[in-house]
């Protein structure tokens, strides 16, 4: 989800995001789970600066680590690294049985600033048929 809302950040700002590095997801101290992106941006600095501004907020929660900006006339290319954060989904659910209790104010807040995230255009992915590839080596 992260590339994905990366992507269409930059396609909305006009920009061309080339050299994905994606690190391998680990568990930080708070427990949360993290991982880091990395990837170059070439445009105007204008769109570049919008880009940046709109990754704040976008869903999964992603924040830029580093920078790096090369300019060569009109055009700038910029080198950006990320970590995104996401919390495990809940591993237990309360029984049915039990009376739900309001929320708390911290948690109000939370849930307010979340939700007011870009999410992805995709919220459940739904599987698709089977389908044979008839040409599984080709592209």
């Amino acid at each position: 989800m992260v590339l994905y809302q990366l992507r269409s950040s930059a396609v909305k700002n006009g920009l061309l995001l080339s050299n994905f590095k994606v690190g391998s997801e680990a568990k930080d101290a708070g427990g949360f789970m993290k991982v880091s992106v990395s990837f170059d941006l070439q445009g105007p600095l204008p769109q570049i600066l919008d880009f940046v501004n709109s990754v704040k907020s976008i869903a999964p929660n992603v924040w830029i680590e580093k920078t790096e900006l090369n300019f060569t006339g009109e055009t700038l290319q910029a080198t950006i690294d990320t970590t995104s954060y996401w919390s495990p989904f809940p591993t237990k659910i309360p029984p049915l049985t039990e009376p739900i209790t309001s929320l708390d104010s911290g948690e109000k807040e939370t849930l307010a600033r979340v939700s007011s995230f870009s999410q992805p255009s995709f919220v459940s992915l739904t599987p698709g048929a089977p389908r044979e590839n008839l040409n599984p080596f080709g592209e």
